[in-house]
């Protein structure tokens, strides 16, 4: 009786092990399908290299920042005096050389709808080809957590990360500029 009482308990044991191993599978299984779906939506915007990038411009208070590599050294025109983070620079570029979205308006009509009458952020990057793009932000959209955006030769409106316009657009020369090093401690 005490044997045959084991063989139950194992046979048991070994029936949760399988169905543990069967959900588990299928839970990864279903997880991939949803990520590689996800994929097949997100929508590439932009997709350039920041290492391609010969000058670009943007707003910052009003005001137009104009930028322009020379001798390997970005140089903000505005103010050519002023050394620049090249990493900062980098970064901000990069940033705006892969913006991808799942939120994509085919062919909007009426684009004073999406806040493009009078935009909140425009930049222009000029790349090493000679071409330029042109990116243009409307509205915020609050809800969804993004603003409208538009491409120079592209008749489709995208809601992009709000980050765009709030961070990475949002730089003063003061903060794209390199951190000064104390001249007494060159000297040591």
């Amino acid at each position: 009786m005490r044997k045959k009482g084991i063989i139950i308990l194992v046979i048991v044991f070994a029936a949760l092990i399988a169905v543990y191993l069967l959900l588990n599978y299928l839970n990864d299984r279903s997880a991939r399908r949803q990520q590689q779906e996800e994929e097949e939506q997100n929508v590439q915007v932009t997709d350039f290299d920041g290492d391609d990038v010969t000058s670009f411009s943007y707003l910052y208070n009003k005001e137009e920042l104009k930028f322009e590599k020379q001798e390997d050294q970005w140089v903000c025109l505005n103010d050519p005096e002023t050394d620049l983070d090249e990493d900062a620079v980098d970064t901000l570029l990069n940033t705006l050389g892969d913006i991808a979205t799942t939120n994509q308006i085919t062919n909007p009509e009426d684009l004073s709808e999406y806040g493009f009458d009078s935009p909140s952020q425009e930049a222009v990057i000029t790349l090493d080809d000679g071409s330029s793009i042109e990116l243009l932000f409307g509205a915020e959209n609050t809800i969804a957590g993004g603003y409208y955006m538009e491409k120079s030769g592209d008749d489709n409106v995208y809601l992009v990360d709000s980050s765009l316009v709030t961070d990475t657009l949002s730089s003063g020369v003061d903060t794209l500029k390199a951190a000064e090093t104390d001249s007494s401690d060159a000297q040591d």
